[in-house]
């Protein structure tokens, strides 16, 4: 339950309060005024040196980026790439602010989907701006690496990162109608899931199959057991791995008489590759592709083919 909370909390969704405002700071001869994913004016250093980003997918981010070295801690939760590893950890939730002064931040990067946005208005208060990025469809993530790009004086480097991520979503075209109907759970026991203002379901329709749960209002959503078996997905697939249908089996005990689970059509796959906004979610895709394959819902690519041939 612990692992499931804490994923809920990287994927933004449990709710967190704070007003959005403009952050009231003054503009000097080496700063310049930047109005962020949730509308908020924020006066930035023109080159910022010392940032402390907010989630795990923000550093992953920065440092695809070109903004490694620009980097004055790591979340607690940060584990990729390996490069980060060497830096000192700060607590983000909450945010440990004595110890971020103490490390001579000139920068704040968060995200709303984990992050409260009145931290930053209260970090403004105390000279540290903060900045915050929204990821509400795929196309976020390369225009958040320009952004970042243009922040940091690394626009070339940003530019490449957001192009490769770009032609691998390019060679994937999206499934069809007739696709495998694909429940994504982040837990199964409550069995939470995501809403229509997720980015998971493009990640499902460029792997291969549709998402069942669209229909629900927001980021997440908690299903019944019932309304799993009136729908009757043609894939379940877990954030969790490993995983496969005697996990599921255990945890929905009245699900045993889906064809889901008496055909093993279960899988999981790693929640880091999804739960991360950046670049590799265009792992995450591709693991959802390799779990829709294993479990026989879509056939496997040519040998020698490329996502976007083999659809």
């Amino acid at each position: 339950m612990a692992r499931a909370a804490l994923l809920l909390l990287a994927l933004g969704l449990f709710a967190l309060g704070g007003c959005r405002t403009d952050a009231p700071a003054a503009e000097g001869p080496d700063t310049r005024p930047l109005t962020d994913d949730v509308g908020r004016t924020v006066t930035v250093p023109t080159d910022p040196q010392r940032i402390v980003p907010l989630a795990p997918s923000i550093t992953e981010l920065m440092v695809a980026a070109g903004g490694l070295d620009r980097l004055a801690a790591r979340t607690l939760y940060d584990d990729y790439p390996d490069a980060v590893q060497s830096l000192n950890p700060i607590s983000t939730y909450p945010l440990d602010r004595e110890r971020l002064l103490g490390l001579g931040t000139d920068l704040v990067i968060g995200t709303d989907q984990v992050n409260d946005v009145s931290e930053g208005d209260a970090l403004a208060g105390l000279g540290v701006p903060a900045v915050y990025l929204r990821f509400e469809g795929l196309d976020d993530v390369p225009r958040s690496l320009r952004l970042l790009g243009d922040l940091f004086g690394t626009t070339e480097t940003a530019e490449e990162a957001a192009q490769r991520f770009e032609s691998r979503l390019d060679q994937r075209q999206q499934a069809g109608p007739d696709a495998p109907r694909v429940l994504v759970l982040i837990g199964d026991d409550p069995l939470y899931t995501f809403g229509r203002a997720s980015y998971i379901h493009d990640m499902v329709e460029h792997a291969g199959g549709q998402s069942v749960t669209t229909g629900f209002a927001g980021e997440g959503a908690t299903l019944s057991a019932e309304w799993v078996i009136s729908e009757s997905p043609d894939v379940v697939m877990m954030l969790r791995e490993p995983y496969g249908p005697d996990d599921l089996r255990a945890a929905q005990p009245a699900w045993d008489t889906l064809p889901v689970l008496a055909e093993g059509r279960v899988c999981g796959v790693d929640p880091d590759l999804v739960s991360r906004p950046g670049p590799r979610l265009a792992d995450g895709i591709d693991a959802m592709a390799a779990c829709l394959t294993a479990v026989g819902a879509v056939a496997a690519a040519p040998a020698g083919a490329s996502a976007g041939e083999a659809e």
